[in-house]
């Protein structure tokens, strides 16, 4: 039911009032109903609730990701797991690797290094998939996808935006990325990747890209310091990941075709 399994077209979708990653009965439960070829954890909590509560983050993005590498590794099914640009940490003009080593610097980045670390070391039968800044889809505008959302309304209505210059990411969309994911899964991929369309870009980069697909006349105001709050968790100044073997359209295409749809 979440952002990207609500997008997903294939396989056995259980929601999790049936199947609870951090219990290891009910994963057990669900294995044995479904007998499954291979097993997509979506379990996960995202960035600002796992800052909020790092006991449940840990809990869901840790020790749950442990209890399906047990479940799992009895019955030998493959484990995939979505991962984050989040891992890393670096000035705004990096782009990470699938070579590069991962050092994040919140409680939802920590959380998914440690799975990953957890997956890697004890199964084979794995595959890491970390993705950028996800927009589009059908499950309605939430997070990176309300901004763009609300960008292309305001351009519409020739609008100022404000949009912010202090962090890049790599904007992907939705639909580019169930694809490649289904395709991976289904050829039987093994190892880490990296799954964004291709370009790293800050929100007013793509701000200003809205404003000029749309020929509108809006104003952008660019934010390029940070309101350091202590409420809020430190995130890297680049999110922006490539990879050495996948190859996408750029975020800037992608994102032609979801304004034109």
């Amino acid at each position: 039911k979440g952002r990207i399994g609500s997008e997903i077209d294939f396989g056995i979708k259980v929601a999790h009032e049936e199947l609870d990653i951090t219990d290891p009965i009910s994963i057990k439960s669900a294995l044995d109903k479904y007998s499954p070829s291979a097993v997509l954890n979506l379990a996960s909590l995202d960035l600002n609730t796992s800052h909020a509560n790092p006991i449940l983050a840990n809990n869901v993005n840790v020790f749950g990701v442990y209890n399906l590498i047990l479940e799992t590794e009895k019955r030998n099914l493959p484990l995939i797991l979505i991962s984050s640009g989040a891992v890393f940490n670096g000035d705004i003009t990096r782009v990470f690797t699938e070579q590069d080593t991962p050092n994040p610097v919140n409680i939802y980045g920590q959380t998914k290094h440690i799975a990953e670390i957890i997956l890697s070391q004890m199964r084979e039968n794995y595959l890491i998939i970390r993705t950028g800044w996800l927009f589009g889809g059908k499950s309605g505008a939430t997070g990176f996808s309300k901004f763009i959302n609300n960008s292309i309304d305001l351009s519409k209505r020739n609008e100022s935006i404000t949009a912010t210059s202090y962090q890049v990411g790599s904007p992907t969309y939705m639909p580019d990325f169930i694809s490649k994911l289904k395709e991976l899964i289904e050829s039987d991929k093994r190892g880490l990747y990296h799954v964004v369309n291709e370009g790293g870009a800050s929100a007013v980069d793509i701000a200003s890209y809205i404003i000029k697909m749309q020929n509108s006349s809006s104003q952008l105001n660019n934010i390029s310091t940070p309101n350091v709050n202590p409420t809020t968790p430190k995130r890297s100044p680049s999110e922006a990941l490539k990879s050495e073997s996948i190859q996408m359209r750029s975020w800037q295409d992608a994102l032609s075709s979801y304004i034109n749809s």
